[in-house]
């Protein structure tokens, strides 16, 4: 069995790839975000700062939005079944989340402007029909999530939750038992992304280079 080995440093790759020796690299992926200054090519381990805010975290934040409207969800896997099959189960979690995912992805599900008068006389049945898709997303069951309400609206700015100092949609349970998880690793916070940067930065010695580092920040 053959193993891969990097010849460098994923955030070295990143700066490389967009043909810069020193960069800020904020690489926000599905497990969370990771700003680190390359300096040369060499990665400043002691100024990384990580946090939770991903790709997987945004849809746990969404599921829970959902969740609080009591709006009934229901993974690909059970529309042909009446009744659930171990709703906290794994696998449960894991099609919940690609649903997350799916309705995160996609194009109906975006700050639109909205602005068709349908009530107009001279409105056609295809404007009118287009101006309802545009307000509402459709679940994989047929259920149909107005977006124009209060968590439809919070629907589509789930993405503004990596800027934000508050966190919505989680008890104090659940947030006891993040900030548990935190404390555990030097590197790892619950900042958000401008804090992130900004903690990265600080850590800096060298101010000219961290001057450097502020106009060369890579978004990967």
């Amino acid at each position: 069995m053959s193993t891969v080995r990097l010849i460098a440093k994923m955030p070295t790759i990143a700066a490389f790839a967009h043909g810069r020796q020193t960069s800020l690299v904020v690489d926000i992926g599905a497990a969370g975000t990771r700003v680190t200054p390359v300096v040369d090519g060499l990665v400043l381990h002691q100024s990384q700062r990580r946090n939770g805010r991903g790709g997987n975290w945004l849809d746990s934040c969404m599921w829970q939005a959902l969740q609080n409207e009591r709006i009934v969800l229901r993974p690909r896997y059970q529309l042909q079944k009446v009744k659930l099959d171990k709703p906290n189960g794994i696998f449960h979690r894991r099609a919940m989340l690609d649903l997350m995912y799916e309705i995160r992805s996609s194009e109906h599900v975006k700050l639109a402007p909205w602005s068709t008068d349908v009530s107009a006389p001279f409105a056609s049945n295809r404007m009118i029909e287009e101006e309802a898709q545009a307000r509402h997303y459709e679940l994989p069951d047929g259920t149909l999530v107005d977006l124009t309400t209060s968590v439809g609206r919070d629907i589509c700015r789930v993405p503004e939750l990596l800027l934000t100092e508050e966190i919505p949609f989680m008890d104090s349970m659940d947030q006891t038992a993040h900030e548990q998880i935190l404390n555990q690793h030097a590197t790892l916070s619950n900042e958000p992304l401008p804090k992130l940067v900004h903690s990265s930065l600080a850590a800096v010695a060298d101010v000219d280079l961290r001057k450097e580092l502020a106009a060369s920040v890579l978004l990967t």
